[in-house]
């Protein structure tokens, strides 16, 4: 029995170095950690699955409120002796909003969502005074069939994602992704065009529901005819009685938009489209040329509801960082009523900062030039986060720029 004792001694040594070793301080270190640990994951898991409250406005602002405060462009053409009649609608900045119907949140961490989308957002953002709003707009991820608004994420804007497509795994990617969601959720085009419709036209007090109104719909992520069949059905039925007089579809008017009078607009939706087109990356099958695009969308319904669309690089959209290609472009010769110009020249322009980076706020987005100097760049449309409270909104709603009027004649 001897060995059984030797044993025995063995074990109860064992037992006291373990004793030793994991001991009561030890132990309430670990379950402090595992406590820790179990609140942020369930922070994390709130943040993840729980929207915020909806927000009325940005900086302490009730849009609802403040719609029955704005002036229609009516009334500020009278108040400046402008004639609608003779007066090109190229020659206004127009209040334009950026994430259309998406409520925005500050991302973080532990919070890395750009925001929700959500009927009421755009709604919000039409009350704010926005009389243009962009619209971002994919195949739904879950069916490619259905058009859905949504953020992508950006592969511009993250440094693991420019590193990637860097070192030649680019096939298939365009500026955003198509499938790496920065919103919470995605809603139908429908429901959004609608509400956004039915907000410009048909509020109560109704003090802007004459004025003219953009749609600017960025076309992103792999398409069918069948897909752009489906979305011009969507956006005509929304459209409803406000679309543009019928010289205007198919895009028939885009070279005539310098000398195009505002009378022309009034009452009326104006749809601009802007196909996301990347040369590694095909926006219809086998198409990834603006070349190719263009004459396929205008053989579909979409096309059939156009009013202006992109045929080439920086025609409309351009980058905040080359202002310059705006005046490239003549747009001070366009609104001077200069000689006619090329399609390439004429026509709207539209400044949008990105939607799927780690910041949605303008400040950010505006960081390295301002929103004066992209308002005073020449383009009549520059895009601004209506639910970032900061210095830009500020300047938005600033009497000198849209805080009672929601168009602004340039010089």
């Amino acid at each position: 029995m001897e060995w059984l004792f030797q044993i025995r001694g063995i074990s109860d040594k064992a037992e006291i170095t373990s004793e030793s070793i994991y001991g009561p301080a030890f132990q309430a270190a670990l379950a402090l950690l595992t406590f820790i640990l179990i609140c942020c994951l369930a922070a994390l898991l709130g943040y993840t699955v729980s929207s915020p409250p909806t927000l009325k406005g940005a900086g302490g602002r009730d849009y609802d409120a403040l719609q029955g405060g704005r002036r229609s462009l009516q009334d500020y053409c009278t108040s400046k002796n402008i004639d609608i009649k003779t007066t090109p609608m190229v020659a206004f900045s127009v209040a334009t909003a950026n994430f259309g119907g998406i409520f925005t949140e500050t991302q973080s961490l532990l919070q890395p969502w750009t925001g929700s989308v959500h009927s009421d957002a755009v709604r919000r953002q039409v009350e704010a005074g926005a009389r243009a709003v962009v619209f971002d707009i994919w195949p739904d991820p879950a069916d490619s069939t259905k058009p859905v608004i949504c953020a992508m994420l950006d592969h511009r804007e993250w440094a693991s994602q420019r590193w990637w497509i860097a070192n030649g795994l680019s096939k298939g990617t365009g500026n955003y992704s198509n499938w790496r969601l920065m919103t919470r959720n995605t809603r139908p085009v429908g429901e959004v065009l609608s509400t956004a419709i039915q907000t410009a036209f048909g509020a109560n007090p109704g003090n802007q529901n004459t004025d003219p109104f953009f749609i600017i719909m960025n076309l992103h992520g792999a398409m069918t005819t069948d897909y752009l069949d489906h979305l011009g059905r969507i956006t005509q039925e929304a459209l409803g009685g406000f679309a543009m007089a019928p010289e205007f579809s198919q895009a028939q008017q885009q070279k005539a938009l310098c000398t195009t009078p505002v009378a022309a607009f009034m009452n009326r939706a104006f749809v601009i489209v802007i196909p996301d087109i990347q040369s590694g990356y095909n926006s219809l099958p086998s198409i990834n040329t603006y070349a190719a695009f263009v004459p396929a969308l205008m053989k579909t319904r979409m096309g059939q509801i156009t009013n202006a669309i992109q045929t080439q690089p920086q025609q409309i959209t351009f980058d905040i960082g080359n202002l310059s290609a705006i005046s490239t472009a003549n747009q001070t010769n366009c609104l001077l009523g200069g000689p006619q110009l090329t399609p390439a020249q004429a026509g709207f322009c539209l400044i949008q900062p990105t939607i799927g980076g780690s910041r949605n706020d303008n400040t950010a987005a505006y960081a390295n030039t301002s929103w004066q100097n992209c308002l005073q760049s020449g383009a009549q449309f520059v895009a601004v986060n209506l639910f970032s409270t900061d210095s830009v909104t500020d300047a938005f709603f600033d009497a000198t720029n849209f805080g009672q009027y929601s168009f602004k004649k340039g010089a």
